[in-house]
């Protein structure tokens, strides 16, 4: 039952959307089948694991056919409907939700029927101070030019057209320009930033000269000109754009940041949680590209912007979106850096209470393991993470590296050593990470090695320029760990 795509649905949806749901399949303009009331019902009370032993095809069809022997045909036709059901309540539920696009579609329809009171009467409901009052969120530009159209559409459909229409209408046609071009941009700074992740992640040697290549199409300076003739949300929406384009370029720096998460922070009255999630993590990914744990100013950027992204609420509109684990990693390992400890251990339980992340439980245990071993709790912190299911693959990598330097710590070095070698037999027989992700492992698991032999015998020769190699080598964000180890090592020789 898991497997189905309708239980699928079912996991993503609050309580609240449980509720709405119910009384969507109960309209008769939906839904003319009571048995799909009575099944739903059935299967929303195994909500939200939906994993109780009594959760089968055979009971559930039972439950809302007494009597009558299981019929798998019929059940899948039940499924098969209230699946459907379920993806149009999802659409339904969105579009409703946004009113810019329901009230466009209202003013097209009325132009398209001549009803011209209605549409005038429309049109001044969604005129350019209900764009001023309207969030600006990655549709605002083509909302615009939408209603835009419409209106042009309106003025060369009315008979006699005189100079006063043939100004208007040529001002839409020049405004146009301006959201086409705005539209481009946007989606141009997100080709870039995933061009930036892929370098950043991959290391692709020529990424640089694509990302260069690609700035023919559009001249920073150009921009900035153009922003200077706009005002109010159009401004504001190229000026994020401008500094979005920037951040891919090698010139952005630690200043251009500043300036860039000012303007987020003093727009996030005006940016719907979209946009403003959409910056955020887009400063996030520099931000983690930059960091290193020797440059304190991008730690605390980190932070202070994953900080401000759950005190939005841009992770748990309405207690329901999922963070990913990437996402859920990264704050909580950003605010370990960063000494919050007790903000990091409320934010572990806020994800509990609200069930914000898939496989809760496991993720819990390791969240707290690392969150002990960042307090120097090393005990507590081999505590949960043995508890952690290991098959978990996604979490087998930073777990595996926490309990082999907790293991250290505590100077259980035989333990250390043989599940250092366990996880080095994991890694190379991966095939689904990057190159480059197994020999930062690989390098890490030698250099361990090495400390363990020069732990156990301290007339090892190490010479001084070792440190500057192990630097070189690393990235040094993920393993200032074992460089601080070998500094303790050599000072005591």
């Amino acid at each position: 039952m898991n497997r189905l795509n309708l239980i699928s649905i079912f996991k993503t949806f609050s309580r609240t959307d449980l509720y709405e749901f119910d009384k969507f399949i109960r309209s008769p303009y939906y839904n003319n089948q009571s048995t799909l009331v009575r099944l739903f019902r059935q299967i929303k009370k195994y909500y939200p694991e939906f994993n109780n032993k009594n959760f089968t095809k055979i009971k559930l069809f039972s439950s809302v056919n007494p009597g009558k022997q299981f019929n798998s045909l019929l059940f899948r036709k039940y499924i098969s409907n209230l699946t459907k059901l379920a993806e149009k309540f999802i659409f339904t539920e969105n579009f409703s939700k946004n009113k810019m696009k329901s009230n466009l579609v209202l003013l097209e329809y009325f132009e398209n029927t001549g009803l011209n009171n209605l549409f005038l009467k429309k049109d001044k409901e969604i005129s350019d101070l209900r764009f001023k009052k309207e969030k600006i969120s990655i549709d605002y530009p083509v909302n615009k030019l939408t209603h835009n159209e419409i209106n042009f559409n309106f003025i060369m459909r009315i008979p006699g057209i005189g100079n006063q229409f043939s100004s208007k209408s040529l001002n839409l046609i020049l405004e146009n320009n301006l959201y086409v071009y705005m539209n481009f941009l946007h989606f141009f700074a997100n080709n870039l930033r995933k061009l930036y992740m892929h370098k950043f992640y991959f290391d692709i040697s020529d990424m640089s000269l694509i990302i260069k290549e690609l700035f023919r199409f559009i001249k920073l300076k150009d921009l900035e000109n153009l922003e200077k003739q706009c005002s109010g949300n159009d401004k504001l929406y190229l000026k994020l754009i401008k500094y979005d384009i920037m951040m891919s370029t090698e010139n952005f720096n630690d200043f251009d940041l500043r300036n860039m998460r000012k303007t987020v922070f003093e727009s996030d009255e005006i940016l719907n949680h979209n946009l403003l999630y959409y910056y955020l993590a887009r400063m996030n990914t520099f931000c983690s590209a930059k960091y290193s744990s020797a440059n304190e100013f991008y730690k605390r950027v980190l932070f202070e912007n994953y900080k401000y992204m759950v005190e939005k609420g841009l992770f748990f509109t309405d207690g329901t979106r999922k963070i990913n684990f990437s996402e859920y990693h990264g704050i909580i390992f950003f605010a370990l850096k960063a000494k919050e400890f007790d903000w990091a251990e409320n934010f572990i339980a806020k994800c509990k209470k609200l069930g914000s992340v898939s496989d809760s439980e496991n993720i819990e245990l390791y969240s707290l393991a690392l969150l002990n071993f960042y307090k120097g709790e090393f005990e507590k912190c081999l505590n949960y993470s043995s508890r952690v299911n290991m098959k978990k693959f996604f979490l087998r990598f930073g777990l595996s590296k926490i309990t082999i330097k907790a293991m250290y710590e505590l100077n259980f070095i035989d333990m250390a050593d043989k599940y250092a070698k366990n996880y080095k037999r994991f890694i190379n027989t991966q095939t689904g990470i990057s190159e480059k992700f197994r020999d930062n492992e690989l390098k890490f698991l030698e250099y361990f090695n090495l400390l363990i032999h020069k732990k156990i015998n301290h007339k090892q020769y190490i010479p001084k320029s070792f440190i500057s190699k192990l630097n070189s080598e690393f990235e040094q964000k993920s393993n200032q760990w074992i460089i601080e180890k070998f500094n303790l090592l050599l000072k005591t020789d």
